[in-house]
């Protein structure tokens, strides 16, 4: 699924730096020169052997073009290096380096490497690097590394690496880590990473496997490791739940669905009552067989309609003890805190049940409008929960057997 970043980098980075080769002399090394100014190539003071100097200095009113840099650069439009770069170059458009960057790098559009990049770059558009990307680097639409990335990524809409990465990646909408990933991405919607060890932030989270880190979003998967389990649970609101939880073990997110069938369905003939949740959790190890799970739940109630455009809601803070009878099956149970909220001031039923009694709090708030009330009452919920396996199976070791060797010695 990662080949295509592979294929997109090393096509723009043969069309951007096949014309560092064109009319070049081959083979030979380059000779210095303290500085270079150009209009553009070959107007310059190197005339058409540019290619084969490397300047100290070298000040260009459009377009220079040198065999290396060991200084700074200036370009109104474009630096064009046919090998290394040691040092500084600034251009309006382009900064195009063939081989290897070490130092800084600034442009109003792009920055190329052909091969490893080692600094700091600043684009406009684009920061290309053809081989390990180390250092900083910000960009208004993307930063893209064909091999591993190390360091600061700040892009305007993705940043992109083919191999492993660590340190943060900060994206307006996608980070992309196909191999192991150590650090932090933060992105507008998604992230992906193989192997990932520390924080991802963005609304779709993805990592094939998940070692020690944590996924903060709307949706979190982990392909192997992680939190992935199905639970079907009753609780004192009336409510029967069927709950999914996927996430990293340390947080995860919480969909429920439930339904209050002791009420029956409605007079006029729709659907039961039911109510819809979303929440997180933290799974804390005890022992081997035991969990606590401490979890927040906020629901919303549909009581006397299909979806109920009124205030209509209940949040619940729940702790449960988990217990593992087999593998991938496990009950739990523990009390709850609930908080119901309704614009409804007269009504203090949830799902037909009274709430009217025993209640740590009840009172009822009034505004320049419409008042709502607000319930505070104990609780608890118990239920039986189901862990999914990743579409993966575990493979299994290899039993290694020895060869025996027949010594010739011992056969008499």
């Amino acid at each position: 699924m990662y080949k295509p970043t592979q294929y997109l980098t090393k096509l723009l980075l043969f069309i951007l730096i096949a014309v560092l080769f064109l009319g070049s002399a081959q083979g030979q090394e380059l000779r210095t020169r303290p500085f270079q100014i150009s209009l553009i190539h070959p107007i310059s003071t190197s005339g058409l052997k540019s290619g084969q100097f490397n300047h100290a200095i070298s000040f260009n009113m459009i377009a220079g073009y040198s065999g290396g840099l060991t200084g700074i650069e200036f370009g109104g439009f474009a630096n064009i290096i046919r090998y290394d770069m040691y040092g500084a170059q600034f251009a309006g458009f382009a900064n195009i380096v063939g081989r290897s960057s070490k130092g800084f790098q600034a442009a109003g559009f792009m920055n190329v490497s052909g091969k490893e990049m080692t600094g700091a770059q600043f684009a406009g558009f684009a920061n290309i690097s053809g081989s390990d990307a180390n250092g900083t680097q910000f960009a208004g639409f993307a930063n893209i590394s064909s091999r591993n990335s190390r360091g600061l990524k700040v892009a305007g809409f993705a940043n992109i690496a083919s191999g492993n990465v660590k340190g943060a990646q900060i994206a307006g909408f996608a980070n992309f880590a196909p191999g192991n990933f150590k650090g932090i991405q933060m992105a507008g919607f998604l992230n992906v990473a193989k192997k990932m060890n520390g924080l991802q932030i963005g609304v779709v989270n993805y990592a094939d496997s998940i070692d020690r880190g944590m996924m903060i979003g709307l949706f979190n998967f982990a392909r192997r490791g992680g939190t992935k389990q199905i639970d079907f649970g009753y609780n004192d609101a009336g409510l029967y739940n069927l709950s999914l939880r996927m996430g990293s073990r340390h947080l995860y997110n919480i969909y429920s669905v439930g339904y209050a069938p002791e009420q029956g369905f409605l007079p006029n003939g729709e659907q039961t009552p039911w109510a819809v949740g979303l929440g997180f959790g933290s799974n804390i190890k005890l022992i081997r067989i035991l969990n606590l799970n401490l979890e927040a739940v906020a629901y919303h109630l549909n009581e006397e309609r299909v979806w109920d455009t009124n205030l209509n809601e209940l949040y619940r803070g729940q702790a449960n003890l988990e217990l593992k009878l087999a593998r991938g099956l496990s009950i739990y149970g523990g009390p709850a805190l609930n908080f119901r909220l309704t614009d409804q001031v007269e009504d203090p039923t949830v799902f037909g049940a009274d709430w009217s009694q025993g209640n740590i709090r009840d009172r009822v708030y009034a505004g320049n409008g419409d008042g709502f009330r607000l319930i505070i009452r104990q609780g608890l919920q118990f239920g039986v929960r189901l862990g999914l396996t990743g579409h993966e199976k575990a493979r299994k070791k290899e039993k290694v057997i020895p060869i025996r060797t027949f010594d010739e010695s011992k056969a008499y």
